[in-house]
């Protein structure tokens, strides 16, 4: 896609990420996000995310997108992440959503997350889907994440989605990247 490079940049010497087994460091916007994916989870480029995906599309069976902004240097705390999170409504998937369930907030420091699930019917793959959103911001980064893969697949992606949250880290640019930190 136009606009999109693949570039590697080497890390100050003192600085060490590790991937927990079985996984690989997801790196975006110059550090301003990061998480653990499964190893060979490969990227998409896209107008305004990337998508990361088991296998090349249209053969994919997982597919999790990330979208990163950069606020506004203003005070934030008015609005939390799981209130816009529940008026993203109209962000949810194609089709008949079959179970819906709360919104869960997850606070780690100054890093705030809300996240939801839900369950719905594609009518034209005559398939039930399992899909998964999250907002979350730290300083002035703020990442939404989404993860959707077919219900009957749980067993294979189940996991994926509470890993991300786990290792998510926004807003923790490392030193030597060359861009200057968003506080």
């Amino acid at each position: 896609m136009a606009g999109w490079q693949r570039r590697t940049y080497k890390l100050d010497a003192n600085y060490k990420w590790s991937a927990k087994p079985g996984h690989q460091i997801f790196v975006a916007d110059w550090g301003a996000v990061r998480f653990d994916i499964p190893t060979g989870w490969m990227p998409v480029p896209s107008e305004q995310s990337v998508k990361l995906c088991d296998r090349e599309p249209p053969d994919d069976d997982c597919a999790l997108e990330v979208s990163v902004t950069h606020l506004a240097p203003i005070d934030w705390s008015g609005i939390s992440v799981a209130y816009l999170l529940r008026a993203s409504a109209g962000g949810e998937p194609r089709g008949t959503v079959t179970w819906r369930g709360e919104v869960i907030e997850e606070q780690r420091a100054a890093l705030e997350i809300a996240w939801k699930a839900l369950r719905w019917l594609d009518v034209a793959a005559g398939r039930e889907a399992c899909s998964y959103m999250a907002l979350a911001r730290r300083n002035h980064t703020q990442v939404l994440i989404t993860l959707d893969y077919w219900l009957d697949d749980e067993g294979r992606f189940g996991d994926v989605w509470r890993t991300v949250l786990d290792t998510l880290a926004v807003g923790e640019q490392p030193p030597g990247l060359g861009r200057p930190a968003f506080d």
